[in-house]
């Protein structure tokens, strides 16, 4: 679920343009009604990674805004 491809930019082992390129592919499916549902049944799988649920948190509540905001216009 994306914690390779995160651990990789906090080890700066890509660089920004992919690091941009994945984060937006992350972003579009973070705002399917459906993934928030499943993140909060699978976020106990990232216990051990603490930095990426906190990381995914915040995409998630990101997105999640952001779609809000897009059916109120």
């Amino acid at each position: 679920l994306c914690s390779e491809e995160f651990y990789l930019r906090s080890r700066r082992k890509i660089d920004k343009e992919t690091w941009e390129i994945w984060e937006t592919g992350m972003r579009d499916t973070f705002r399917l009604p459906w993934f928030a549902a499943t993140w909060r049944t699978i976020r106990h799988e990232y216990a051990f990674y603490p930095a990426f649920s906190t990381f995914i948190d915040e995409m998630v509540e990101q997105s999640s805004s952001e779609a809000s905001k897009e059916q109120i216009s």
